[in-house]
């Protein structure tokens, strides 16, 4: 399959679409351009949702922020502003800290 992503306001992600692997990757991006009357679709190879914004300078889709007090690295993960432990799954971003 291949992953096609629709740049709107502020390089936001507004669109998420698959083609099968019949399309080339020009020939997929030519489709959904000529299909939905817009040429801000772009190639994506990698798992990019609605809400990704596209970074340009850096050539990369990044995920949405999940919470405001974390920060992006410089491979552009979001992190934290503390280390998870190997026992806690959820960010409480009220304590800051994990449960």
């Amino acid at each position: 399959m291949k992953t096609y992503a629709k740049i709107g306001i502020d390089n936001e992600v507004v669109q998420v679409a698959t083609l099968s692997d019949d399309f080339s990757d020009d020939a997929g991006l030519q489709f959904m351009k000529d299909t939905t009357s817009s040429d801000n679709w772009l190639i994506c190879n990698e798992n990019v949702g609605k809400g990704d914004t596209w970074d340009k300078s850096k050539n990369a889709f990044i995920k949405a922020q999940p919470y405001p007090s974390w920060t992006l690295n410089a491979d552009n993960v979001w992190e934290a502003p503390v280390e998870k432990p190997a026992d806690k799954d959820n960010w409480n971003e009220d304590t800051q800290n994990w449960e």
